[in-house]
């Protein structure tokens, strides 16, 4: 299992590459169902924005994210988990639960001006929805 896991994040780490926002033909791996798009923009800060999840099981998008983001700005960036969704400045990664769960491996991802929120219904979906997130940036 953690061979495949491992196999899966270097191919989709191997695709990743910098989108823009404002392209029309979002090739963005994992596709994603829907995307809905709306005013504003989160803007990643190395000093400022914090990563977070609360249950453990998503340790490892969480990581992987802040791996990610610590190369993209040459800075160290580490998770942290917490009790409560920070207020402000914060990636949150979080367990969807109840009818309005995506699928297993879905994700959710909602970036408001002050958060960027990953709710999936496993930790895979939460990977998922970190390498999006990752498209979505310069």
């Amino acid at each position: 299992m953690t061979r495949r896991l491992l196999l899966v994040l270097l191919l989709l780490a191997s695709w990743m590459t910098p989108m823009s926002l404002h392209a029309d033909s979002q090739a963005l791996v994992p596709m994603p169902r829907e995307v809905i798009r709306s005013e504003g923009a989160f803007r990643i800060a190395p000093d400022a924005t914090a990563i977070c999840y609360r249950d453990d099981r998503l340790a490892f998008a969480a990581a992987w994210l802040s791996g990610q983001l610590s190369r993209t700005f040459d800075t160290v960036m580490k998770p942290m988990k917490v009790d409560s969704v920070p207020a402000r400045h914060s990636i949150f990664l979080e367990f969807a639960t109840g009818p309005t769960a995506p699928p297993l491996e879905g994700y959710r991802l909602v970036v408001t001006e002050h958060r960027a929120t990953i709710s999936a219904s496993d930790p895979s979906g939460a990977l998922y929805g970190a390498v999006t997130l990752l498209q979505l940036g310069p």
